[in-house]
């Protein structure tokens, strides 16, 4: 019998929401002290489910790690900052153009550019 081999679903770029209401003041200082790169949309306060019932306020976050994350590894992440989450998903950068207004192209090239340099030798 031939194992199948699976696909990886680990990647280096992330996203999931932060609810206002959950979320402790000092979230963002709690993002910060993890020395990972990320961005932050606008807050949603306007967003509406299909029935026009307005949805929970949250902003999107996007963090851009040097080695690849599992979604086991992401949720621990996000508990250590104490950041209550939403929907986490993975994305591959070179395939969005923005999200929610915040060019993570551009964040995710520049993060990409400057760990190639220090990190030469690294493999994932």
């Amino acid at each position: 019998m031939t194992a199948i081999k699976n696909k990886d679903e680990r990647t280096r770029n992330w996203t999931f929401a932060v609810y206002p209401d959950s979320a402790p003041n000092d979230w963002r200082d709690d993002l910060d002290g993890l020395h990972v790169p990320w961005v932050e949309s606008p807050l949603h306060d306007k967003d509406t489910n299909p029935d026009g019932e307005i949805k929970k306020k949250h902003w999107y976050i996007a963090m851009f790690f040097n080695s690849k994350k599992s979604y086991q590894q992401m949720s621990e992440i996000t508990q250590s900052a104490n950041v209550t989450m939403g929907q986490i998903s993975k994305f591959q950068h070179n395939k969005l153009s923005n999200i929610e207004g915040v060019n993570v192209n551009a964040i995710a090239d520049e993060h990409r550019k400057s760990t190639c340099t220090t990190n030469q030798n690294s493999r994932d």
